[in-house]
């Protein structure tokens, strides 16, 4: 009986999609670490699927801020689901008294829109792959903004 060869399958090129998702989860992750994984609104402990990296300005508001670490909190699952995304007003003014630099730095940035390309992406991918601090990551976020 005659063996076929197996077919090899040539390696997929990552898409913009896959670099956004995996940005999306490196940016996530140190702005947990940062936050020692305690949520930032009832002050709990958090791991696993109840701590959840949530944006201040909204990632539909404008994709420049969307790996930018000021604009991202560690929250519990509660606080994130059924007060940050159910109170605007509430959590918006929280937030502007918790974090005031933060809160003056993103509205000075809020307008900002940024297109950044897929090669850009990679890039930055790239850079912040094996990046284990977050203020090593915000340098580089920097050094892509300018």
């Amino acid at each position: 009986m005659k063996r076929t060869p197996l077919k090899r399958k040539k390696p997929k090129s990552k898409t913009r999609s896959w670099f956004v998702k995996e940005l999306d989860r490196i940016a996530k992750t140190l702005a947990k670490e940062r936050d020692g994984y305690v949520c930032q609104k009832c002050g709990e402990k958090v791991c696993g699927s109840n701590a959840h990296g949530s944006h201040v300005i909204p990632v539909s508001a404008g994709q420049t801020l969307r790996w930018d670490l000021d604009n991202i909190k560690c929250l519990c699952m509660h606080d994130h689901i059924y007060w940050w995304h159910k109170n605007p007003l509430e959590s918006s003014a929280w937030f502007r008294s918790a974090f005031p630099e933060r809160y003056e730095y993103l509205q000075s940035m809020r307008n900002l829109m940024i297109k950044f390309p897929t090669t850009q992406l990679e890039e930055f991918h790239e850079a912040v792959k094996g990046v284990k601090s977050w203020e090593k990551y915000k340098e580089l976020y920097k050094d892509m903004m300018a």
